[in-house]
């Protein structure tokens, strides 16, 4: 994701490599167990595949809006695909002990704004 990541916004093909690798990292995270342990490199390599996603549906939601158009396929597969991973991470946040903010894990906010559609 780093090294496409760089020319994601001017090559197509850059762009479609930083997505699948972003979806991807997403839907492992699906597959970690609750309670299980997450090693620091997940935590950020998590990070920048979620700042990619959403960067990626605010690009298509501008888009949309300016033509004035419904949601296409692709930009609800992509909310779907981001919101699942979210609330998988929200899981496994709330039983990580070094993300614990006074008892509980401090997601509130954030859990927020993806039930919105940010």
């Amino acid at each position: 994701m780093q090294l496409y990541g760089l020319f994601a916004w001017v090559d197509m093909q850059s762009q479609g490599k930083v997505l699948m690798a972003a979806q991807t990292v997403f839907w492992m995270s699906g597959t970690m167990s609750h309670g299980s342990p997450i090693k620091p490199i997940v935590g950020t390599v998590w990070v920048s595949a979620g700042q990619f996603l959403l960067e990626e549906l605010v690009s298509l939601r501008a888009s949309r809006l300016a033509l004035g158009g419904p949601a296409s396929d692709g930009e609800t597969e992509l909310l779907d695909v981001f919101s699942a991973g979210f609330q998988d991470m929200i899981l496994l946040a709330e039983s990580c002990h070094s993300l614990k903010v006074s008892g509980e894990a401090d997601t509130g906010g954030i859990r927020c704004a993806v039930i919105a559609g940010f």
